[in-house]
């Protein structure tokens, strides 16, 4: 099973607001399907986060086998882009085995390039996986 950790930052918003909208995030991932969202509980406040880690907007992802890192990668990524893209200023962080990558609303090659790197067990863009 793989885990994942998200931390979704907002400037200029009270805990109250991004506790809301890291619920609607949580809610967005498990309509793609991936595995098990849940609200991070574990008392672990990123760099600069202050407050209950709840209220920074941390959530924990569980993806069971490489058919949910693929469908991470193809559909979840396209929820947090969205969310992203929504207001200026957002942010998602990505974080598997202490590597991260950002999500700042760059493009959609882009960010699926840096997301790719969590999970060097698939296969490479456009790479079926057959060789000759």
């Amino acid at each position: 099973m793989t885990e994942l950790k998200l931390f979704i930052a907002e400037p200029g918003i009270d805990d109250e607001l991004l506790e809301d909208r890291t619920q609607l995030v949580r809610r967005e991932l498990l309509d793609t399907d991936i595995g098990d969202v849940r609200l991070d509980r574990s008392g672990q406040v990123p760099v600069g986060g202050k407050g209950d880690p709840v209220t920074v907007g941390t959530l924990i992802i569980s993806l069971a086998g490489t058919g949910a890192a693929t469908a991470f990668v193809s559909g979840s990524l396209r929820v947090l882009r969205a969310f992203v893209e929504r207001r200026a200023g957002r942010v998602v962080i990505i974080e598997r085995g202490g590597e991260r990558v950002e999500l700042k609303g760059g493009s959609a090659k882009e960010d699926e390039r840096l997301v790719r790197q969590l999970f060097p067990e698939l296969p490479a863009e456009g790479d079926d996986g057959r060789h000759p």
